[in-house]
């Protein structure tokens, strides 16, 4: 049986991996949040994982607690070409997503880092 991570730890590590990664990836993402107005060194991804070969689904918060679920593709170009495919406002309805419980825990730390109880 592999390691669970729990919702507080797969928040911490896709964010730790959306500020500081130097993969194509990482770097596409940052340039793509900056240009939808988040900052990316203070976002927070509370997901991100391969939904298809060139097909990446996340969902971020930005540090003003809005939450936006997004798709990066990258079918027929590099990584570092990728486009945000999807852009989905999730701020008012993500109690119905099924990643309910990452977006918690992801704005739990945005509270936290802002000394918010």
């Amino acid at each position: 049986m592999g390691f669970r991570w729990t919702d507080t730890e797969g928040v911490e590590t896709a964010t730790n991996f959306l500020h500081n990664d130097s993969s194509p990836l990482a770097c596409r993402l940052r340039t793509l949040l900056a240009e939808k107005g988040i900052d990316p060194k203070s976002a927070v991804l509370a997901t991100c994982f391969p939904d298809d070969p060139s097909f990446e689904f996340g969902i971020v918060v930005a540090s003003d607690k809005r939450v936006f679920q997004f798709g990066f593709d990258y079918f027929r170009r590099d990584v570092a070409e990728g486009i945000f495919s999807e852009w989905v406002d999730l701020t008012e309805g993500f109690q119905s997503s099924p990643h309910e419980r990452r977006i918690r825990a992801a704005l739990a730390r945005l509270s936290k880092e802002r000394g918010a109880v």
